[in-house]
């Protein structure tokens, strides 16, 4: 058997087929100069992480391709809600949640969809205007026929320009001030959460992140929300997610072991605990988290679970 032919059989019986990386015996050249099965597999594995996200499992900040980095911009490593926000301090040290790495504050639940506001909107909407192609060339064109004896009147591209910017801002603005009375309703939706034992009615951009929401059958959802208990016994209900995916199906969240027996206000008013989950990410099918409840006793030791997408609630579901 000649040399080539050794070297050959030597790279086809290196071959693993069997899901993993393609090995192919180290530095071993594969049909001569011709192919080079190490660095084709470096290119697939370069090509195979700009395509697939990546999640860690302690609880990561997504990676994404480039083309998605805008949808989670920060510097924490995940998040971490305290319940009812009360002995704060003693479960953040009790927890061991690291405040550098972690996210423990965050905004009001005020939802806003609009793009411009009273003051913004003539400066911001002309200048989304002159970056569209089409108006930055009738713009370019205008302002060399005012720079150059041009047989064509600058008045005549001025005239069109205003006209196509007047239109487009009348229908814009109408767009805006739809979504600012959208949003005002959505914002303005009355919600019962549990503050100091008992329940209280507050308008839904008053909600804070750590608050315990009781909502009622055929209700909106107002914030993304892990589900604590439920009327029915197993501690279970049914979400309809038509709002978010299109989905009219009704679809099971169950609620967590070491809360499903908390049903009324005064057991739930007593649940003291955090909960830890990922960043912000566009997955709507996967949820990664867990919950500690503790009962702020130094002779008690925290009780853990995971939390999945089986039970979590998202913002705009019924």
């Amino acid at each position: 058997m000649s040399a080539d032919a050794k070297k050959r059989t030597k790279c086809a019986d290196n071959v693993d087929f069997g899901g993993g990386d393609l090995n192919c015996g180290g530095d071993v050249d594969c049909g001569g100069d011709r192919f080079n099965w190490k660095h084709w597999r470096q290119r697939f594995q370069e090509q195979r992480a700009r395509f697939s996200w990546s999640p860690r499992l302690e609880f990561p900040a997504w990676r994404w391709a480039k083309n998605f980095e805008w949808l989670s911009r920060t510097h924490f490593e995940g998040r971490s809600v305290i319940i009812r926000n009360k002995h704060r301090r003693k479960i953040i040290d009790r927890v061991g949640i690291d405040l550098e790495k972690t996210q423990v504050k965050f905004k009001p639940n005020k939802f806003k969809s609009s793009k411009y506001s009273v003051l913004t909107f003539p400066l911001l909407n002309l200048f989304e205007q002159c970056r569209r192609g089409a108006n930055f060339y009738f713009l370019v064109s205008m302002i060399l026929t005012l720079l150059i004896d041009s047989p064509i009147s600058p008045y005549t591209w001025l005239w069109s320009l205003i006209f196509v910017f007047l239109v487009t801002m009348i229908k814009q603005g109408y767009e805006d001030y739809l979504r600012h009375r959208e949003d005002s309703i959505i914002n303005k939706r009355e919600y019962y959460i549990v503050r100091k034992g008992k329940s209280t009615l507050v308008q839904s951009k008053d909600i804070m992140v750590g608050d315990i929401i009781i909502l009622k059958d055929s209700q909106p959802v107002p914030c993304d929300a892990v589900l604590l208990s439920s009327s029915h016994e197993k501690g279970q209900c049914f979400v309809e997610t038509s709002n978010l995916d299109g989905e009219t199906s009704l679809k099971t969240r169950f609620s967590p072991r070491l809360t499903q027996q908390a049903k009324s206000v005064r057991r739930v008013s007593v649940l003291f605990g955090c909960v830890e989950c990922e960043n912000p990410n566009p997955k709507l099918d996967t949820f990664l988290g867990r919950l500690t409840i503790w009962s702020c006793e130094e002779n008690e030791e925290p009780k853990v679970c995971a939390l999945s997408n089986d039970n979590l609630l998202l913002a705009g579901s019924v």
